[in-house]
């Protein structure tokens, strides 16, 4: 689809002007994995804009459209979203208007070598403050943010705007969006790439997100990371508490970022909201107890095998990351080695490799681990994917016993019926599926081919009038 956007993408260049005299492209301020951001000039409003395009061109709209719930919202703390889709009149180049924030990312802050800033709690926290307030506001309007990063806050002076929308979905679009590779490793929660026994979906994605924030704090408080591979956030190896690292830090604030950083979601800060208060009362405390920020001794991080993976995972290189995960896993047997060793496969559209890893390590089906639910979802995907409906049968019911009826195993299942010609037993599901997630575009399709095959053609036609309604929706 749009085989002449990822083309024009990278002929970009300063002084261009995008669609009807809309748009003066001024400077590149960066390329990342996901996007390539423009300053540019919106000549029609007159006013300077960031200007976002998505690598993936060829993706449909609606998975491109990154923070769309946040569209004419406006909040102090967060970059405000102008307008998304593909500019006209040519529609080939899709691209996200946003407000253009004159600022450095906290990253680099935090980098400086001879910044005195960083060297004051009381800018720190003064900035920490709102960074919550923006993410507070998110989850207000039913939004997680999922790359929570110094990378991805902005600062001016003493103003702050958090940005990259990227991984952003509503808690309803969680159930129909996947999400394989979200975030940076270590920023994320460790259930990150866990999907829990009968987790509660909403819930579950607010408490990433603190977690999180507990990771910036910590880092801000200390200079470090409380881990520094993806293997150790799996594991959630034990770290020292910010306390332990310096005394300067009292602990009322010490107790404020380890609930942030609780392995268990359920004993993490409930809220962001009640987060921001919490951590009010502790930014007192900790101004009172000490207002400097010690100076920060280097430290060296350790590297394995996890770093390796992330790395080609965040250059989409599957095949270098599977052979990383593979050789780790026939090494150590190490069950989230072999986790991203299928995945990885998976990733790179080879299912029937993905399968082969299942049959030939049982193992990984077997093992009573945190992590099981993930790998049962990847072989249910895989086996449907490669027609294995027996299996595929199996691991559904093995899912939802397990996992609960989440709408993506619901999904899932119906699927599998459908393939079965048992037309009944999808069609109840499907209808249940409506009832709950009405106007969901992947159910739509699903009720239409369903009625078809039941002869039933009035219920086809009234479900296709109402897919092309919810297609036509997202289109405008």
């Amino acid at each position: 689809m749009k085989p002449r956007a990822l083309e024009q993408l990278f002929k970009l260049m300063p002084d261009s002007i995008l669609g009807d005299n809309h748009y003066l492209l001024e400077t590149c301020l960066g390329s990342g994995t996901h996007g390539v951001v423009w300053k540019a000039k919106n000549l029609r409003e007159d006013r300077t804009v960031a200007l976002k395009f998505p690598k993936t061109q060829g993706s449909r709209d609606r998975d491109l459209a990154e923070g769309q719930a946040l569209l004419d919202k406006e909040h102090p703390n967060l970059v405000r979203m102008f307008w998304m889709g593909r500019i006209p009149p040519e529609r080939s180049l899709y691209a996200i208007e946003m407000e253009y924030f004159n600022g450095q990312t906290l990253a680099f802050l935090l980098d400086g070598e001879n910044s005195s800033l960083v060297a004051s709690y009381h800018y720190l926290l003064h900035l920490y403050q709102q960074v919550l307030s923006g993410v507070a506001y998110l989850h207000e309007l039913g939004l997680i943010h999922g790359d929570i990063k110094p990378q991805n806050v902005l600062v001016q002076n003493k103003q702050v705007k958090v940005t990259d929308f990227g991984s952003s979905v509503t808690t309803e679009d969680i159930y129909s969006r996947s999400r394989e590779t979200g975030g940076t490793a270590l920023y994320s929660a460790p259930e990150s790439v866990v999907i829990g026994p009968h987790a509660e979906i909403t819930k579950s994605l607010v408490a990433k997100d603190i977690y999180s924030l507990g990771v910036v704090l910590y880092q801000l408080l200390t200079g470090r990371l409380p881990h520094d591979t993806p293997a150790q956030v799996l594991r959630h190896t034990p770290f020292l508490t910010p306390r332990e690292l310096s005394t300067s830090i009292c602990p009322e604030m010490d107790a404020v970022v380890m609930r942030c950083l609780q392995r268990n979601p359920e004993d993490r800060w409930p809220s962001a909201h009640e987060l921001q208060v919490e951590f009010s009362k502790a930014a007192s405390l900790q101004l009172q107890y000490h207002s400097d920020r010690p100076l920060q001794l280097p430290y060296t991080t350790v590297e394995d095998w996890s770093s390796r993976v992330m790395l080609y995972f965040q250059k989409e290189d599957w095949q270098q990351a599977e052979s990383v995960a593979r050789n780790e896993f026939l090494r150590s047997q190490d069950f989230h080695a072999g986790l991203f060793m299928l995945r990885s496969a998976f990733l790179d559209e080879r299912y029937l490799q993905a399968v082969e890893y299942l049959e030939g390590y049982p193992e990984l089906l077997e093992q009573e681990h945190e992590a099981i639910g993930e790998v049962e979802l990847l072989a249910l995907e895989a086996y449907l994917r490669c027609d294995r409906i027996f299996e595929a049968e199996k691991m559904v019911e093995r899912c939802l016993q397990r996992q609960g009826e989440r709408p993506v195993l619901l999904i899932r299942k119906a699927s599998v019926l459908g393939i079965q010609a048992r037309y009944d037993e999808a069609k109840n599901i499907l209808i249940q599926l409506n009832r709950l997630r009405p106007g969901k575009i992947t159910i739509l399709k699903r009720l239409v081919t369903v009625f078809e095959q039941l002869r039933d053609f009035s219920k086809a036609d009234a479900f296709r009038r109402e897919l092309q309604k919810q297609l036509n929706q997202r289109a405008a």
